[in-house]
């Protein structure tokens, strides 16, 4: 589907409109460390957007000076076609940074960022964009959130009933010999035998 001249205006502004939006609301915004970071969106040739089709803004932690040391941290995109957009966590934005520099440390510092994510997402959110937060991905060989919901834990098994014990004596009957009704019941079977026995013989 092709589109017109008016319709590639309209997005083209709504990209302006957006960008400079989120630009002014966090132009005071902050991140300290070794180089000092601000937030900006980053801008995109608007006749390459195809109507709004591929109008993909990068929200971008861009060092204050030109001078200072650290690069820029894509903290999330904007889909201005769709109206949706991605911002990453800070466990998300470290996991990237330890994959592509190794153990070079990660100079931002975490409750900035945070509290930067939760404005930006009510922000966006207000804008009527659909709002993504992309976690890290899960270390490699590491069970998934739906492998560890799915495990289930063993129950331990029930503790051998311990012996009552009496009262009246004081004693805890043996556990580890025959009741005391078999033991009666034997001594009555061999009595009835042993009679039983005698009487024959006697008869004879």
């Amino acid at each position: 589907m092709s589109f017109n001249k008016e319709a590639r205006t309209a997005f083209a502004n709504r990209i302006i409109v957006v960008s400079d939006l989120f630009n002014f609301h966090f132009r005071d915004t902050r991140f300290s460390g070794a180089a000092i970071r601000k937030v900006l969106v980053q801008p995109q040739n608007l006749d390459s957007t195809g109507g709004g089709r591929m109008a993909r803004e990068s929200i971008v932690l861009k060092p204050v000076s030109d001078h200072a040391g650290g690069g820029n941290i894509v903290a999330g995109f904007l889909d201005i076609g769709a109206s949706e957009a991605e911002l990453r966590t800070f466990g998300d934005l470290k996991t990237r940074h330890h994959q592509r520099f190794g153990n070079l440390t990660f100079d931002l510092d975490e409750t900035e960022y945070d509290a930067f994510l939760a404005q930006a997402k009510a922000f966006l959110e207000r804008e009527e964009f659909s709002v993504r937060v992309a976690e890290p991905a899960p270390e490699p060989g590491a069970p998934s959130v739906r492998a560890q919901a799915a495990q289930v834990s063993t129950p331990a098994a029930p503790a051998p009933a311990r012996p009552v014990r009496n009262i009246a004596t004081g004693t805890v009957p043996a556990d580890d010999g025959p009741s005391h009704l078999v033991v009666a019941l034997a001594f009555v079977f061999g009595l009835v035998v042993g009679c039983t026995v005698t009487y024959i013989m006697m008869r004879g």
